[in-house]
């Protein structure tokens, strides 16, 4: 297995915007989903997984449990069986080279293998996060676009107003 870099999921705004309480009960749940990552929804049951010597009010665990998901962290489903995680947004894993091989060519297609930021025709393209991934951006199309080498080599992490105030500055 390839060595993985782990990334501090608490400087992700999704967390941040969390209550402490929230926040807690996240990192609990974490610590007891099963191995498909998952765990009962009940909140009853999760107050005695997660705080089992603590008598916290069934309202609460419901407050926290709707923040949770208001900050898309967890998927609570509406059938009230089973919470999953949002790996996505917590633990920030690229994804794996055989799917993003698919996810770029559907971006240059998209893009008709045009630079979307100085509108080079083909040569030598790459997929650019428009808001970097290292600032909390995904992997999704809607934050995806062409980009020739110089201009992403250019941008690097730069969020995309900085990068076009930058080249306009040229």
């Amino acid at each position: 297995m390839p060595n993985r870099i782990l990334r501090d999921w608490t400087d992700i705004e999704n967390v941040n915007n969390l209550s402490a309480e929230a926040e807690v009960l996240l990192v609990r749940i974490l610590m007891k989903l099963d191995v498909k990552g998952k765990l009962i929804s009940n909140p009853r049951v999760i107050r005695a997984y997660c705080f089992p010597l603590k008598k916290i009010p069934e309202n609460k665990i419901t407050k926290w449990i709707q923040e949770l998901t208001d900050n898309d962290l967890i998927h609570y489903n509406s059938d009230g069986k089973t919470i999953s995680i949002n790996r996505t947004n917590i633990f920030r894993q690229r994804l794996c080279s055989s799917k993003w091989r698919i996810i770029v060519k559907q971006v240059f297609e998209r893009d008709n293998y045009t630079c979307s930021y100085c509108g080079q025709y083909g040569g030598k393209l790459e997929c650019d996060h428009i808001i970097p991934f290292s600032k909390g951006g995904t992997d999704e199309l809607e934050n995806l676009t062409t980009a020739c080498k110089s201009c992403n080599q250019t941008k690097k992490d730069m969020y995309l107003e900085d990068f076009l105030k930058l080249k306009s500055t040229k």
